[in-house]
């Protein structure tokens, strides 16, 4: 266990993972607060300064707020350290509903956790992510006040230190736009030019704390896929596996479908935290008729790249990859999603309707370029994975929902 827990530590955090962490005796500082109980004589004054201790943190860089724990000393016991809280777990889900309904914005990725440690007590673990999304308010009881963390207390936030974290705010998402747009002439340079391909990337917003260990083995082992599930043995082609060994490059490491020239796909994995793979698997028909010749449903069947709602399972492959890395490297922080197809000319998209197979007309565009997301701390994926395969559909004027799973 680190010194700071992540949001996935904190979540699955018990009497044992607590006593643990608290053995460390991590000092109270920038990124971490132990609280005996909620401040304040009355009920509005506890909730007015738990709104305060979260904001703050979420204004800063993220942190971790603990209840009903003494702060830690050398004199103390861990078991003299434990004071929990009566009625923890129901305080819980108090504190829950209050950060939802008195912080503007709400807070994306906040976490509230009891971890039971008797009968009738709990201690609750507040995980507070650094937010992409800053200046939160506090908005309660006619209080409408920012609050920063500064060392081991939470103060006002001046105006400039407002307008300074709305400008960053603003400022990461177009650092992060341009660290992909980089990636993306390179990819298109190198790798993939004249093929038809597609090009899946996560971009990190905030910077992670500490840089991925890529040529660990807990990382090589998800590259390579033998730390991750599939689909099964039919949909091999869209696992995303490297079944070479992961070849470290000057920014990370990348793993490849094999050792031709180009492989199939390939990923790439930065120190930085930066995941991109590069797909160019894309079915042909050698067997129909030269592009223009009729077939027997009267309709245009070219020599060209074909998609269909297969594809689908690319896109969650990808985002396993991705949530695979960040539980292995303990990374909580918000993403940009972004997927292109270029060299999209010609392709045609097939689809099963009724006792025929169709085929939609031929793209006429250079590359479809998916909207960006963005995907916040705690999110699932599926909601960016699902809204992918629809956008494909889209781009080919299929108006319909996807299939269910073939």
């Amino acid at each position: 266990m680190s010194f700071f827990l992540s949001r996935n530590e904190v979540n699955n955090l018990q009497k044992e993972s607590l006593e643990e962490f608290l053995a460390l005796r991590v000092q109270e500082g920038a990124y971490i607060d132990y609280k005996r109980k909620l401040s304040g004589k009355k009920k509005k004054e506890a909730h007015k300064e738990f709104l305060k201790d979260i904001t703050a943190f979420a204004n800063a860089n993220g942190g971790l707020l603990v209840l009903g724990v003494k702060e830690p000393s050398e004199d103390q016991s861990v078991d003299d350290q434990i004071i929990g809280l009566e009625d923890g777990t129901e305080l819980a889900k108090t504190l829950e509903r209050l950060a939802a309904s008195s912080v503007e914005p709400r807070i994306p990725g906040l976490l509230v956790n009891p971890v039971t440690i008797s009968d009738t007590h709990a201690v609750v673990a507040v995980y507070i992510p650094n937010s992409m999304i800053k200046s939160h308010m506090v908005n309660y009881m006619k209080d409408r006040t920012f609050f920063i963390r500064h060392t081991e207390s939470s103060v006002p936030m001046a105006t400039h230190e407002i307008r300074d974290a709305v400008l960053n705010s603003a400022t990461t998402q177009g650092q992060a736009r341009y660290y992909a747009d980089q990636e993306e002439r390179e990819a298109l340079e190198y790798t993939i030019q004249d093929r038809r391909a597609f090009l899946l990337q996560a971009i990190p917003i905030l910077t992670i704390t500490e840089p991925w260990d890529v040529l660990s083995k807990p990382i090589k082992k998800i590259v390579s896929g033998e730390d991750r599930e599939f689909i099964g043995a039919s949909l091999n082609r869209f696992s995303l596996r490297s079944y070479i060994t992961p070849t470290p490059t000057l920014k990370g490491v990348i793993g490849k479908q094999s050792r031709e020239d180009p492989p199939l796909w390939l990923t790439e994995i930065h120190r930085t935290g930066y995941l991109q793979a590069i797909y160019m698997d894309i079915e042909a028909k050698p067997d129909d008729p030269p592009l223009g010749v009729l077939n027997e449903v009267k309709h245009l069947v070219p020599q060209n790249g074909v998609l269909d709602d297969y594809y689908k399972y690319l896109f969650k492959a990808f985002g396993d990859l991705c949530e695979s890395l960040w539980k292995v490297t303990q990374t909580g922080i918000p993403y940009l999603f972004r997927c292109k197809y270029f060299n999209a000319e010609n392709t045609v998209f097939t689809y099963t309707k009724g006792p025929q197979t169709n085929w939609t007309d031929e793209c006429g565009r250079r590359y479809i370029s998916w909207p960006e997301q963005i995907r916040q701390v705690g999110e699932p994926l599926e909601k960016i994975h699902r809204t992918w395969t629809l956008h494909l559909f889209h781009a080919f004027g299929l108006d319909w929902k996807v299939p269910e799973e073939r």
